[in-house]
């Protein structure tokens, strides 16, 4: 008899395991699965047998789930429970916490079981060593944090470059950026950056761009190729900035100033991602005072969370202070981890 109380509850964690979400289509056809998510108005429903696919909510005769999900709608408010759909083509929550069920329309539903907002990003360093005739070690560290939700999104990223040569340091350079997007509308946003610049050999002992504008994806996340994968975003954007230069020797300055950038992410086959982040900085009071900053990597997959990536930095003032040269091109190769 001791025996019973633990079958019992096998049973029901058996059964639970068994229960799948229906769709029934309105020609007829019936799968079954597990309702991921519903934006867009097409429902993105996952089989055992075709994995990931969607499905347009107007195609959808009923839908019945066995387990309970929670719906976020347009407005923020959350409700929970097993989804059934109505004769009026409404979605039917039967939310415990609440007295009755809850009627939805389906394209008030901005996500279905949203994932929660985590902070994510990597840390990374590189490093370089020769012997022999010449002494020369040199370092470089990155770190990025983002965190990103359906509203908004914030970016903190830092780089740190050190070199020495001969026992005398040669490289002392340092570059940051904190960025906040608000999205407006899924494609359309606004943002506010503060970028911090610090290079010694280049005289400049700390450099500041306060900007604010307004930004636009023009892809997100779409597919490169439905054989082979992967996934590519764009986004460009624009504003008006206020830019201080600190230097060690020459004259300190601020000046009005704008901000141009695009960014690039491509995802490819096997654990491969391309970036690439291009800012222009054209300065309001004198015109062939510009600058330029461009930084593309190409990092893979190791395992693990861990990621090998190589690259190159490339930093441009159009008038820099005398005796300097125009550019600087920093190639590197580093071993970081992901999370």
């Amino acid at each position: 008899m001791r025996l019973l109380p633990v079958f019992v509850l096998g049973l029901a964690f058996a059964l639970n395991a068994c229960a799948e979400d229906i769709v029934t289509l309105k020609n007829g056809d019936k799968l079954s699965g597990t309702v991921v998510d519903l934006n867009g108005g097409k429902l993105k429903f996952k089989t055992a047998y075709a994995g990931e696919i969607l499905i347009e909510w107007a195609q959808i005769q009923t839908l019945t789930t066995e387990g309970k999900h929670k719906l976020k709608l347009d407005d923020g408010q959350m409700v929970e429970g097993k989804i059934t759909t109505t004769d009026k083509g409404t979605i039917r929550v039967e939310d415990e916490a609440l007295k009755s069920p809850v009627e939805v329309d389906p394209v008030r539903v901005a996500k279905i079981n949203e994932t929660p907002t985590e902070w994510h990003g990597f840390v990374e360093v590189g490093y370089r060593q020769s012997s022999g005739n010449t002494h020369k070690q040199a370092g470089i560290a990155q770190a990025e944090l983002l965190r990103e939700t359906d509203r908004d999104r914030f970016l903190i990223k830092a780089i740190f470059r050190y070199g020495r040569s001969e026992k005398v340091t040669n490289e002392r350079a340092a570059y940051g950026i904190l960025k906040y997007n608000y999205k407006f509308t899924p494609v359309f946003y606004g943002y506010i950056s503060e970028e911090l610049f610090h290079d010694y050999f280049r005289d400049e002992r700390i450099g500041t761009f306060t900007s604010v504008g307004v930004g636009f994806d023009i892809l997100h996340k779409a597919p490169i190729h439905a054989w082979t994968g992967g996934e590519i975003d764009l986004s460009a954007e624009a504003g008006i900035a206020y830019a201080t230069n600190d230097h060690y020797v020459g004259k300190d300055e601020g000046h009005l100033a704008g901000r141009v950038a695009c960014h690039l992410r491509v995802a490819l086959p096997l654990g491969l991602e391309f970036t690439n982040d291009a800012t222009f900085y054209p300065n309001f009071e004198h015109s062939t005072d510009w600058q330029a900053r461009d930084e593309a990597a190409l990092s893979a997959g190791i395992g693990k969370g861990w990621t090998a990536r190589v690259g190159a930095i490339w930093e441009y003032d159009h008038v820099p202070p005398a005796g300097f040269y125009r550019f600087d091109v920093l190639y590197f190769a580093t071993l970081g981890y992901k999370f």
